[in-house]
């Protein structure tokens, strides 16, 4: 039986816990178009609270990657595709590296357009 480390189970519950705060930004984004965006009490309710889960996220994938861990979407609606990389972020020399390679084998962005890297789709 694996050991399993203290840092490993406080990943594992961050882990969890971080995709329970996605799922509430994407349910109050999901709320909020359906209410035709801001503009009412309870629009600006939703506003704030879909806010206020993003910045818990972000703690959260900071506290991830403090522990030795990162992050990486492995499954997630579109509207979350489309806002979140793939990828936990690189470090600038690997990101332009990593760049150049995906610019080499795929000039035009054709391959997986917007799908690995937010923004990629441009």
């Amino acid at each position: 039986m694996p050991t399993t480390t203290l840092d490993e189970k406080a990943v594992d519950q961050l882990n969890s816990l971080l995709r329970g705060e996605l799922a509430a930004v994407e349910t109050y984004e999901q709320a909020l178009r359906r209410l035709n965006g801001p503009g009412t009490e309870l629009a600006d309710q939703l506003v704030h609270f879909a806010a206020e889960h993003s910045r818990n996220a972000d703690l959260m994938k900071a506290r991830v990657e403090a522990l030795g861990g990162h992050a990486s979407l492995i499954r997630a609606s579109e509207l979350v595709r489309r806002n979140l990389d793939v990828f936990h972020p690189q470090p600038g020399g690997l990101a332009g590296l990593s760049e150049r390679v995906r610019n080499s084998f795929d000039p035009r962005i054709i391959l997986n357009r917007g799908r690995m890297v937010r923004g990629s789709a441009s």
